[in-house]
């Protein structure tokens, strides 16, 4: 086989392999250049240059006009020379671009964006995009200047930018920004934040917990070199302290309005906290009333209704209990449910007190004009009384004058004094009847101060009548129409979730934060330390990172530009190789399987065991595209260059085999040409190469072929 390159055709073999490989390294890499070329000049539209930018300012987009104008403003008044684009506009909100010049980009100017841009009309916020930069998000705020101080101190940092929860490091150049991010990645790796978290409603002493989790740690690790602290922020504490206040209160106001469910077990009856039970008794049609043990008080026990509606009623009602089984039937007797609706008898009584408050005005009034009645009646007495008082003066002296015989009674004077008398005798009797003993107590009467207490009810009947009933009755009104129409299901749903709240399940409760600088600790080991310590079984602890090192948002882009650039290279390199290999490589492989089979000889060694053949197919294979591979710079993600060579061989192998169906030779013109005496080069030159596929062995043929 070798003896078929002896006589000159390695030369051109040779040569084909040079130029297939260089051809196929310039077509894959240019392609690939191309494509990383056209999107990012695309995204250098879109975000501007490598550091063109420091900033995108969000507006909404129904205040672009107006903003760009106050921010063309503020350039030429604080920034000359800035830059301004306005880019994509997403979901109702423009995006501005801003540059600031070169001898702006400070840390004063850069911490105080709010202060230059808070006044421009619909502005959303912004995001810092200075370059080149290395992002670290959300840096705790207890540890944040000690980082600062330690970043700023690295070799290539300009200096550090405070944003929000986040930390920008400026390096002082881009050459210089991947020893800067690892170094980064290094300060941070020192620290770590430890958090107990305990379940809502728990009232926790931070501090207090602090110092005595602190002391648990350096017992632990004595002499390791690591540095404690307690660093517990309360950054959103007084948030989540307003809202387990409203939920508390949001409960309590439930249980308050719910019926009240008490059950007496009976005699060996034992009941469980969550146990549920179903009633027998005057229910609201529908489902059957179910009911759920809530808390146990010796001999008695509290439930929730949790499914169900009892009978609309303000006096108590008794049920019978029973167990629940398994889809919703009834298990045995457990005693009598007695059920109190609170919410039935608050209803009532706002109802009762519209019906109270529209009779006492009614009473009101009608109480105003019987004290107006009463005034003029003790007037009316009061003057009757004087009147009286009169007629007894006349009547004593009259009888005086009788009695002394200073004059003699005519007939008509001892008429009178009959007539007089009588008239006394009957009033006496008549006071008497209504209650008085004498006209003596007619005249100890107070009049005065009976009518001193008719002014004073006279007042407060005034005052009650000033009252605005109307409105009380309004406001009660709207009182019982906005009270939660709810059922005892659902008060019992909403008490229950509430309750998983509480617990810790869904929000966090009260946490202590500790740093820990130095060696690491685990804190699923140190959590049943804590309980314990702590005596705390609820206890839970979390190891988070003092702060993240964050990817550049367009860095990430043109590293994944990168990427699929070297991607495409190589799928390129690999489909180069196999066009390569089918249309110049199969016509020499087709014409040496040919040569063999006319003169094959015993096979001796390893020839009897591999194909020669396949062994150079192969190698040609692996030359063809590993060389195109690493010149086009492919970078197929899990390929490495092993498995590059492996694929090559592998198509090298594949192609010896195929070979005769790619590109057939003609058995016929072989023979004669080799009985013309032809050499094996001019063969392939003269007979083979040019009847064969196009390519580019038969393009560098033409240069060399005599016939």
């Amino acid at each position: 086989m070798l003896g078929f390159f002896r006589d000159g055709f390695y030369k051109d073999l040779a040569l084909l392999l040079v130029i297939t490989i260089l051809l196929g390294a310039a077509f894959s890499q240019g392609i690939a250049w191309a494509i990383d070329a056209y999107f990012g000049d695309t995204l250098d539209q879109m975000l501007g240059e490598y550091g063109e930018y420091d900033l995108i300012l969000h507006i909404r987009e129904e205040a672009k006009e107006a903003a760009l104008r106050e921010l063309q403003r503020i350039g030429e008044q604080s920034f000359p020379g800035y830059k301004l684009n306005e880019t994509l506009t997403i979901a109702g909100q423009a995006n501005v671009f801003f540059g600031l010049p070169p001898d702006c980009r400070t840390r004063e100017v850069l911490e105080s964006i709010t202060s230059y841009f808070g006044a421009v009309p619909g502005l959303n916020g912004y995001t810092l995009i200075v370059q080149p930069s290395v992002l670290i998000r959300g840096v705790h705020p207890g540890v944040r200047e000690e980082l600062r101080a330690l970043i700023e101190a690295l070799p290539g940092v300009r200096f550090t930018v405070k944003d929000g929860n986040n930390l920008v490091v400026l390096a002082d150049g881009e050459g210089r920004l991947g020893q800067v991010k690892t170094a980064v990645e290094q300060i941070l790796e020192q620290y770590q934040i430890l958090e107990l978290r305990f379940p809502m409603g728990f009232e926790v002493d931070t501090q207090e917990v602090g110092s005595r989790a602190l002391e648990i740690l350096r017992a632990r690790n004595q002499g390791a070199g690591s540095r404690y602290a307690n660093v517990t922020s309360a950054q959103y504490g007084e948030d989540l302290d307003a809202f387990l206040k409203t939920l508390v209160e949001m409960r309590d106001f439930l249980g308050s309005y719910a019926s009240k469910v008490r059950i007496t077990p009976s005699e060996g009856v034992q009941l469980a906290v969550g146990e549920r039970l179903v009633l027998e008794g005057p229910v609201e049609a529908g489902q059957d009333l179910i009911v759920e043990v809530t808390g146990l008080f010796g001999s008695l026990a509290e439930g929730m209704i949790v499914q169900g509606s009892p009978v609309q009623s303000t006096d108590r009602v008794l049920y019978q209990g029973f167990r629940l089984q398994g889809e919703g039937e009834r298990g045995a007797f457990v005693g009598e449910v007695e059920i109190e609706n609170e919410r039935y008898r608050l209803a009532y009584a706002v109802d009762e007190s519209l019906r109270l408050l529209a009779e006492l005005e009614e009473l009101a009034v009608q109480a105003s004009a019987a004290v107006d009645n009463a005034e003029g009646v003790l007037t009316t007495f009061q003057e009757a009384l004087l009147q009286l008082e009169v007629l007894q003066v006349q009547m004593r002296q009259l009888n005086e004058g009788i009695a002394k015989g200073d004059a003699k009674p005519s007939g008509e004077q001892f008429l009178v004094t009959l007539l007089l008398n009588g008239l006394l005798q009957t009033l006496a009797q008549g006071i008497v009847h209504s209650g008085e003993e004498s006209l003596d107590s007619l005249e100890n009467l107070d009049i005065e101060e009976m009518r001193r207490s008719l002014d004073g009810i006279s007042k407060q009947i005034a005052n009650v009548q000033q009252i605005d009933v109307a409105a009380i009755m309004e406001q009660i009104g709207f009182v019982r129409d906005t009270l939660p129409d709810l059922s005892d299901a659902e008060i019992g749903q909403s008490i229950r979730l509430i309750n998983t709240y509480l617990g810790g399940q869904v929000i966090p409760g009260e946490r202590v934060q500790l740093l820990i600088q130095g060696e690491p600790v685990n804190e699923k080991e140190l959590e049943k330390v804590f309980q314990a310590e702590l005596e705390n079984p609820y206890l839970h602890t979390y190891s988070t990172s003092a702060g993240m090192v964050s990817p550049d948002a367009r860095g990430e882009i043109f590293r994944i530009l990168k990427e699929v650039r070297s991607i495409v290279a190589g799928l390129l390199a690999i489909i180069f190789t196999m066009i390569a290999l089918v249309l110049d490589h199969a016509t020499i492989f087709s014409t040496l399987k040919h040569l063999r089979a006319g003169r094959r000889a015993a096979a001796r060694g390893w020839r009897r065991l591999v194909d020669p053949l396949l062994l150079l197919g192969g190698g040609v294979g692996c030359t063809l595209l590993s060389s195109i591979y690493h010149l086009a710079r492919g970078g197929i993600p899990l390929v490495n260059p092993a498995v590059v060579a492996v694929l090559g061989f592998a198509l090298g192998v594949l192609l010896v085999l195929l070979a005769e169906r790619f590109s057939p030779v003609d058995g016929m013109e072989l023979m004669a040409a080799q009985a013309l005496g032809l050499s094996n080069v001019q063969i392939m030159r003269e007979v083979v190469i040019p009847p064969s596929r196009p390519g580019l062995m038969n393009m560098l043929n033409r240069l060399k072929q005599q016939f």
